[in-house]
């Protein structure tokens, strides 16, 4: 709205002096104050587009995004105007008041497991925006891994009603010894049956690669399914990294799904509308 004001300026003001409201006119100072808020405003807008985004992970970065903001805030407005007048004034009053806002509101945003995770795995931040010490979601990360690890057990000792098939043939008794092998020589990588000593080397050995920039983070993540180390992560990203950072896309589909199901289709049956929804978003 700030920026359109902007914009037309020129014709808002003409339209105006025609209808006789010069009352209503912004002066100089006026355009000067809404320039600078919307410059002020404008990092807000486009964290505010990128976490709304349902085309790839968000959640890993509102931690980065939060910091980020806070560092927006610590721009030095005396550099826009020499003189400490009413303009430069009214900005730091709005860059101050929206500083206190993000830091009352984002406060305890690291303490949300969920949000700490998917940031600290995500090869492109890690633990670079945390405020605190990276310790506790480490220790996060080591909850998630015994979890993955009692279910696996779990699994593995499940009966089975289904009878194994025995194949004979020398390449399959051979890929079956070789698969063994690598599982042995990976699980004596991570620390062997020692959940402790395997999940300190998984988050060491994690640690130790850099941090990477312009990588989409599920395909680096996919392509570590190869690897017998980081496999358990693995499970870990496929269960938090498809978590929305904000509601927006489900608020999508329910307007998708208002206009849709009108009065003029109100016995259509769910399974039709499911569909109709679906290809509306898809097709």
């Amino acid at each position: 709205m700030l920026r359109s004001i902007i914009i037309l300026s020129d014709s808002i003001a003409a339209v105006l002096s025609l209808m006789k409201r010069t009352d209503l006119l912004l002066d100089d100072e006026e355009l000067l104050i809404i320039k600078g808020a919307v410059a002020i405003l404008e990092p807000f807008e486009e964290a505010t587009k990128d976490l709304s985004s349902q085309c790839y992970p968000s959640l890993s970065k509102v931690i980065p995004m939060v910091h980020l903001l806070l560092c927006s805030m610590k721009v030095d407005l005396s550099a826009i105007s020499e003189d400490d007048n009413f303009y430069f004034v009214c900005l730091e009053l709005l860059k101050n008041d929206l500083e206190e806002n993000l830091k009352l509101r984002f406060e305890k945003v690291e303490d949300v497991p969920s949000k700490a995770l998917t940031t600290y795995l995500d090869p492109r931040f890690k633990k670079a925006y945390f405020k605190r010490s990276g310790s506790a979601v480490e220790n996060s990360l080591d909850r998630e891994l015994r979890r993955v690890r009692s279910l696996r057990i779990t699994r593995e000792n499940l009966p089975s009603n289904v009878p194994s098939q025995i194949s004979l043939s020398p390449a399959s008794i051979f890929k079956n010894l070789h698969k063994e092998t690598v599982m042995k020589t990976n699980e004596q990588r991570r620390g062997g049956e020692n959940s402790t000593v395997n999940n300190i080397l998984i988050i060491k050995e994690y640690n130790d690669w850099p941090l990477l920039d312009g990588v989409d983070p599920l395909q680096w993540w996919k392509n570590r399914q190869s690897d017998g180390v980081m496999l358990p992560v693995v499970q870990i990203v496929k269960r938090y990294f498809c978590i929305p950072a904000t509601s927006v896309p489900s608020e999508f589909f329910f307007s998708k799904a208002g206009l849709i199901i009108s009065k003029q289709r109100n016995a259509m049956k769910p399974e039709n509308a499911d569909m109709l929804i679906f290809l509306n978003k898809n097709a």
